[in-house]
């Protein structure tokens, strides 16, 4: 059992689902007179949780700049999440990172870009409840340096502490794909 719905409802939004994750679903109805037999069974499959930058590339020249997004697709259960990006400092500078409005309602812990060594890292929690869906984490502006070119790339290593995570209201870790 899911929900009960009103009369006349012909569709139903279930929330808090994991990604790549396939659900079963069945329907009766009800009235004074009793319930109906169940319907055929019918599914779905939710989406795997994806991590990307939009836009995916962009030309950038020497002293100009261009606003990029980092997005994230498909999560549930969302309480938080650290983003720990590289580039080539010669090429690239970024300029500012500020919050992107997803989760709603999110604290930003960790804000730092150090165009040295090329790193940056953004992080942002819940203090309660979590965050299901997709949205824009944050958004960033770089800064052309030299002319080249140069990935803005998640840094995902397992060996290591330093990693992009996204964390569930259990305090595990959300799987996740990303696209450089």
């Amino acid at each position: 059992y899911i929900a009960q719905v009103s009369s006349n409802t012909t569709e139903y939004i279930n929330l808090s689902l994991l990604p790549n994750t396939t659900y079963y679903y069945r329907v009766a109805g009800f009235n004074t007179f009793g319930t109906s037999a169940y319907s055929n069974i019918a599914s779905a499959t939710t989406g795997a949780t994806q991590l990307f930058i939009s836009p995916s590339s962009a030309l950038v020249g020497s002293g100009s700049t261009q606003t990029l997004t980092i997005n994230i697709s498909n999560v549930s259960n969302l309480t938080g999440a650290s983003v720990y990006l590289a580039f080539d400092p010669a090429i690239i500078s970024v300029a500012t990172i500020t919050s992107g409005g997803f989760p709603s309602g999110g604290w930003l812990l960790s804000n730092a870009i150090n165009n040295s060594s090329g790193t940056l890292i953004y992080s942002v929690a819940l203090m309660s409840g979590s965050a299901t869906g997709s949205g824009v984490l944050a958004t960033l502006t770089i800064t052309g340096v030299s002319t080249g070119t140069s990935p803005l790339a998640f840094l995902v290593s397992t060996t290591t502490v330093t990693k992009t995570q996204l964390i569930d209201n259990n305090g595990a870790e959300i799987p996740f794909s990303y696209i450089d």
